[in-house]
């Protein structure tokens, strides 16, 4: 299905009586990581789908992969490789974020959505060393059991933040939940790693369609 609109506010499909919204205009960043020339893209450049253009961009980048959740994927090394948002994202406490990963190895902790500018602030991070997965703003930590790990398998994981109240979310199941104590920002401004003049929880493996709505 192609079509053109100059306006789009949401998108939601309906199959077999089940609705699936795939786009409104919270939608803030959104990455489907195809390295697809015919809107810019290049191995430096990855094209936000969003209409906000928060164009990400690389230095140490990953490798694009043939394969991935939906049509192709990138490649991230565990030691050097993360995507760059154009510039810290302002996201308040209403926020959500999502990603599918297939990792090749659970033995040490991997951000997926991270910020540079804090030691807490790993928005979507994932603790395999713990079996948790963890989320963190300003001030505090949030963290839930999850111990379902699949080497080299796709996985979706997501978070969602209303005001103080944070869901966890992994293969679209809510897993458990935490209530933060103030209601502090977050401010990620890259994925596939926490680097704050170092790399550290860097993701080996596969990574697509990144999302974040506010």
């Amino acid at each position: 299905v192609n079509f053109t609109l100059p306006i789009l506010n949401n998108l939601t499909w309906q199959i077999n009586g089940t609705k699936a919204q795939i786009y409104d205009n919270s939608l803030l960043v959104f990455y489907n990581l195809e390295n697809n020339s015919n809107i810019g893209e290049n191995a430096t450049f990855f094209a936000d789908l969003s209409n906000r253009s928060n164009n990400g961009t690389c230095t140490n980048c990953p490798l694009l992969n043939s394969t991935g959740r939906h049509g192709k994927s990138y490649q991230f090394n565990g030691t050097s490789n993360f995507i760059s948002f154009p510039a810290p994202l302002k996201l308040g406490t209403n926020y959500s974020a999502s990603g599918w990963v297939n990792t090749y190895q659970t033995s040490s902790d991997k951000s997926i959505i991270a910020t540079s500018t804090s030691n807490f602030q790993l928005m979507l991070h994932l603790r395999y060393s713990t079996d948790q997965m963890y989320s963190s703003d300003t001030n505090e930590q949030a963290t839930t059991a999850f111990s379902s790990w699949k080497l080299n398998q796709w996985q979706h994981f997501a978070i969602s933040r209303q005001d103080t109240n944070l869901t966890f979310y992994a293969d679209g199941v809510p897993i458990g939940g935490y209530l933060f104590s103030s209601n502090d920002a977050i401010s990620p401004d890259n994925f596939g790693a926490k680097y704050n003049g170092g790399f550290s929880f860097v993701f080996q493996g596969l990574i697509d369609e990144v999302m974040i709505y506010n």
